[in-house]
């Protein structure tokens, strides 16, 4: 039973060799992430406060040969760790694997057992690897990536110090790859961008300061979250859409313009899941005056939507087919809602 026992503690603690290797190749993973989405104005807003973690990352984020650099300790770190759990792991687990066999004592071939093995080591280890080592320390830097940068970088810093004849050689052979392929990776000819959280940052900051008017600031703040919205956000419901219908007379319209007071309807065949364009107020004031009812005549053009598009977008669609109009689509081809040019701009002014 000892021996049982000793056998057991034997396969299991190889197994935690494994976990520790995949852990080290999450680490160089999320140090790498974290240091790639890190804001460089909220770096430099702490570097000011005094924090010296905070000044080293702000000199990486401005210097693309230290940024390179560090990449290239993450890249080191993370392919040790990979070649340590290909050489070690798939071994190991295979073995523990065939251990497992002989203690439930499983009447196969040993060809066919040690087959069974090693498919089985690979997939798990693929999976663990894959899965711990790759995509949780992944999902969590780019969550964290302030935070996590703080905490890891003078550790990578000090990695990149023990083992700089290694990085330096990984770091020129990037350098050369790069060059290969007419890439210029100088400071001189790299230009900054900021990210829409790092340019609301900036107006907030600035806002506080005293450097821009609240006014300007909370417009500017408007303009950046409107890059943000969707159309599905701003749009009119279908619940609150009012449209008219093909072919309906003047006494019709005397009821709709009396109930309401919009400038401009959409108008359907059928029903609402079949929109065919829009009629304009001053339009649909004629048609009363006239007497007469609505045909294909009257109707202006719609362009059709997804609710997922950016109003980005919708803007440029609108403005440049000169729609005043879009009519959103659900999965089935159905009305969603409509979005007006009015709509976008009272988006953008609050």
């Amino acid at each position: 039973m000892n021996s049982l026992i000793l056998s057991l503690w034997q396969n299991i603690y190889p197994f935690l060799i494994i976990f520790v290797l995949i852990l080290i190749n999450g680490f160089f993973v999320a140090a790498e992430f974290s240091l790639i989405g890190t804001p460089k104005v909220a770096m430099e807003k702490l570097s000011q406060e005094g924090n010296q973690t905070a000044k080293k990352i702000s000199h990486i984020l401005e210097n693309s040969k230290l940024q390179d650099k560090y990449i290239a300790t993450s890249q080191l770190g993370i392919t040790l760790a990979s070649l340590g759990l290909g050489m070690y792991g798939e071994y190991t687990i295979a073995q523990w694997i065939i251990f497992l066999f002989d203690v439930i004592n499983m009447t196969k071939s040993v060809a066919t057992i040690h087959g069974i093995a090693t498919v089985a080591s690979i997939v798990l280890l693929s999976y663990m690897h894959v899965v711990i080592g790759e995509m949780l320390p992944k999902s969590i830097a780019l969550q964290n990536t302030q935070r996590l940068s703080l905490i890891i970088t003078p550790l990578m810093l000090l990695i990149q110090t023990i083992f700089y004849p290694l990085v330096w050689i990984f770091h020129g052979l990037g350098s050369i790859l790069v060059k290969a392929i007419g890439i210029d990776r100088h400071e001189e000819n790299s230009e900054t961008y900021h990210t829409s959280e790092e340019l609301q940052f900036i107006v907030k900051e600035s806002r506080e300061g005293g450097m821009i008017e609240e006014n300007s600031a909370n417009l500017i703040q408007e303009l950046l979250e409107f890059g943000e919205s969707i159309a599905e956000e701003v749009m009119v419901p279908r619940v609150r859409l009012i449209g008219i219908a093909l072919g309906a007379n003047h006494l019709d319209l005397i009821e709709t313009i009396y109930m309401n007071t919009f400038n401009r309807y959409p108008i359907y065949d059928k029903d609402i899941d079949h929109i065919i364009g829009f009629i304009h107020i001053k339009d649909l004031l004629q048609k009363i005056i006239d007497q007469s009812s609505i045909t294909m005549k009257d109707v202006r053009d719609v362009h059709y939507i997804s609710k997922n598009i950016s109003l980005n977008k919708v803007f440029s669609i609108l403005r440049n087919t000169n729609t005043q109009i879009a009519v959103i689509v659900d999965d089935y081809g159905g009305t969603d809602g409509i979005i007006t040019m009015e709509d976008i701009f009272k988006e953008v002014g609050g």
